[in-house]
């Protein structure tokens, strides 16, 4: 639910921006008013926050706004603040399990958004930029490696594996947009990881079965770290 109320909220966010760049979108053409998108936003987040029931809800809704509304004008700024709200859900999924908070688990699933959400930046410049996308590369792959000394058993490394083999493959092509997909969908793996490396093997093997979802989505819809046009 916040994940949905904060796509909506950052289309009222983008208004103005969307009447020059995207006049296309649902508020600047006209189909939805920004009563009716801020609306449901609201509706959003209210059934978000009843189902959390939690401080941890509350903060996790601060932080969506924070990004919409706030820092994601900054490169640096706003892939932090992605990347708490995605720590964020692990840390509300804990919170609703009542078991210890996964402060490595909140940590890694952060430093692997920051990452992401970096590159993530290329995507509005040329392919291969140099230099710059390969120190991205390196940068990115130790957070991997960081990860996998704190995923807690061996099991855990098999998912981190696969991710740091999709993330040296897309870097290699030099392709934005391919390293943003590799990096959406080891989101699924940074969280089998860590459930295998705590020694919840089916569980982890379920979550990494849900790579298959996004791969056949982006099929017929592309992912990317950017808003959809």
């Amino acid at each position: 639910m916040f994940y949905a109320a904060g796509m909506v909220a950052n289309d009222v966010a983008d208004r103005e921006v969307d009447r020059v760049g995207k006049p296309h979108r649902p508020i600047p053409s006209g189909e939805v008013s920004v009563q009716e998108a801020a609306g449901l936003a609201t509706a959003l987040f209210a059934v978000g926050l009843a189902a959390a029931a939690s401080s941890a809800g509350v903060a996790l809704c601060a932080v969506v706004l924070a990004y919409d509304f706030l820092t994601k004008r900054s490169r640096v700024l706003g892939a932090a603040n992605m990347a708490a709200a995605r720590a964020g859900n692990v840390l509300l999924g804990a919170f609703a399990a009542g078991g210890a908070i996964p402060w490595a688990a909140a940590g890694g699933m952060f430093a692997h958004v920051f990452a992401l959400t970096m590159a993530s930046a290329f995507e509005d410049r040329a392919a291969g930029t140099g230099g710059e996308l390969r120190a991205m590369k390196w940068a990115h792959l130790a957070v991997v490696v960081g990860i996998g000394g704190v995923v807690g058993g061996a099991a855990g490394l098999a998912p981190l594996g696969v991710l740091a083999w999709m993330l040296w493959t897309a870097y290699g092509k030099g392709d934005p947009g391919g390293i943003v997909r590799a990096g959406v969908l080891g989101v699924i793996l940074v969280d089998a990881a860590f459930l295998m490396g705590a020694g919840h093997l089916v569980a982890g093997g379920i979550v990494m079965t849900l790579l298959a979802g996004p791969k056949a989505l982006g099929r017929a819809i592309a992912i990317s770290g950017r808003k959809k046009e």
